[in-house]
This record gives structure tokens, C-alpha cells and sequence, in this order.
């Protein structure tokens, strides 16, 4: 999830529920693979037979490590180089750690 840090200040409560609700969707579809690639399918207009093949792939984890923080700066680097960023992102500083699933 992407907010803006004034966004999370002023508003916590907001903030906070959205984050829950992501995270008990998430856990939910951990424990239901077969109903959330039905989902998932219908919602994209996919054969199931391709969700499936491509379900493997997810981990449905939002770990931030390293790796992640440097392909995002790279990312914010080359947006700025071709001018669709006004200003230099420093993508550590903007990272806030995931509240821990429950």
C-alpha cells in the first residue's frame, strides 16, 4: 500500500483500517486459493486454467527488504531521469514498515 505521509498522519484511524482490511483480505486468500482464483478469474475475464498456473508465483507477503528498496529507487531514478518526477525520491525514507499480519 502507497500513502502519502501527511495522509497517515492525519488521518491514523483511516489509515489503520485500510491496512487491516488488506491484511485479513490477504490471509483469506491464503486460506482459500481455489475460491480466490475463481475470483480473481472472473474479475479479469481469465481462463481459471491460467490463474491457476499463475498462482504459484504469489507469495501474498508484502516483505520490503533491501532488494525491494533499491528496485524502487532505480525505479524513482529513471522516472526522474525522463522527467515524469520533478524531484529526487529517496525511496528508504519513504518506506514505513507493514503493520505484522495477525
Amino acid at each position: 500500500m502507497v500513502a502519502r505521509a501527511d495522509f497517515l498522519k492525519q488521518q491514523p484511524k483511516i489509515a489503520k483500517a485500510v491496512i487491516d482490511v488488506l491484511n485479513s483480505t490477504r490471509a483469506w486468500v491464503r486460506l482459500h486459493p481455489q475460491e480466490s482464483q475463481k475470483i480473481v478469474a472472473d474479475e479479469l475475464k481469465l481462463p481459471l486454467a491460467v490463474v491457476q498456473k499463475a498462482w504459484s508465483r504469489q507469495d501474498w507477503q508484502t516483505n520490503i527488504d533491501d532488494a525491494l528498496v533499491h528496485d524502487i529507487q532505480n525505479k524513482a531514478d529513471f522516472l526522474k531521469s525522463v522527467g515524469f518526477v520533478r524531484n529526487q525520491v529517496d525511496a528508504k525514507a519513504l518506506i514505513v514498515p507493514p503493520t505484522p499480519t495477525k
